[in-house]
């Protein structure tokens, strides 16, 4: 409509934080399964990113920022393992990164500029995942059996 200013908008985050743990988490795969016996030797560069389990557009720095700084956004690793599947298992190589998970709320407010009264909050159960350093290689064959080969650098 001429003559009428357009509507600007402002958004206003709160973040109430209810779990703080830190865990492995989201298996890699990172080898081909092998039916024993035989050995698999595999080498990889695997990058895991922070992530937003909500439907949320959520930026790093800004939420980087609410926990003082401390977080990558990705982590690479890259390492070499080498397992002996038995005989009569199939295996293959797993990477779990370790992650930093918080779970909690994520008050978001829409807040019509020169207007202070209007308000739109809405509420998102919001868990989050930070990569750590590290992560865990292991054995893992079909039938459960599991064998740790190491931590990665």
């Amino acid at each position: 409509m001429p003559g009428v200013p357009p509507i600007i908008y402002e958004y206003a985050y709160d973040l109430q934080w209810e779990a703080d743990e830190y865990r492995e988490d989201r298996k890699v795969a990172v080898s081909e399964y092998l039916q024993g016996p035989g050995t698999i030797a595999h080498s990889q560069t695997f990058t895991v990113t922070w992530s937003v389990d909500a439907n949320l557009s959520l930026d790093f720095a800004r939420i980087n920022t609410v926990f003082g700084g401390s977080y990558q956004q990705s982590i690479a690793q890259t390492n070499t393992y080498t397992a002996d599947v038995p005989d009569g298992k199939t295996g293959r190589i797993v990477y779990v990164p370790y992650m930093h998970h918080k779970n909690g709320w994520v008050t978001i407010t829409q807040v019509v500029v020169g207007v202070k009264s209007v308000k739109h909050p809405d509420h998102q159960w919001c868990p989050l995942y930070f990569p750590l350093d590290g992560g865990v290689y292991r054995l893992e064959c079909l039938d459960g059996f599991v064998k740790y080969l190491g931590s990665g650098s």
